[in-house]
């Protein structure tokens, strides 16, 4: 399993006219191939969001990402990630250096070349998961 954190600021936007810096720990494993996560460490409530890799790549070029989780770019320099709680709470949105994102996915890439995920899966483990929840057995106790 190769691990990839890295730890990055990017700005939260409050109200219009106000960013706020929040530090960011962006994570990839090749245990979960196609997932990056997102972890907020220094929030009262720690949060964290898992959405895909191809999804967070195709929003450093375009506009990209239906319900929780919306990417594109800001300008030459940022990416936008608009992140919703799926309530009436509303939107985070959050303003990232593209080039860190980019380094990000490079490391990502480096590990597991895009087209590789599915061999990097653990099928075996999953299929014993699915068939353990169906059962109503819980993986840990079967």
């Amino acid at each position: 399993m190769d691990v990839f954190p890295t730890r990055t600021t990017m700005c939260l936007q409050t109200d219009p006219d106000t960013l706020v810096s929040v530090a960011v720990e962006l994570s990839y494993s090749s245990d979960d191939p196609y997932a990056v996560h997102c972890f907020f460490p220094d929030e009262p409530v720690p949060v964290s969001w898992t959405f895909g890799r191809d999804l967070l790549a195709a929003g450093l070029e375009r506009v990209c990402g239906e319900g929780d989780v919306r990417i594109e770019p800001a300008d030459r320099q940022h990416t936008w990630i608009a992140i919703s709680d799926g309530d009436s709470r509303g939107v985070a949105l959050l303003l990232a250096r593209t080039r860190d994102l980019a380094d990000f996915l490079a490391r990502t890439y480096q590990a597991v070349p895009v087209g590789t995920e599915g061999r990097h899966i653990d099928w075996d483990a999953c299929i014993g998961h699915l068939l353990n929840r169906e059962s109503g057995q819980d993986s840990r106790t079967a």
